[in-house]
């Protein structure tokens, strides 16, 4: 897992990306459940 904050940061091409996008403060259950989806399909 690689974490890019801003689109300026990423700098190169990847293909086959999985990817989210959102402010997990907290992480309670909908976010939980949110990153195990992410990380399942990753």
């Amino acid at each position: 897992m690689k974490i890019v904050r801003g689109l300026e940061n990423l700098k190169n091409s990847y293909s086959n990306v999985v990817l989210t996008i959102g402010n997990y403060d907290g992480v309670h259950l909908g976010h939980q459940k949110i990153l195990s989806d992410v990380i399942k399909k990753a």
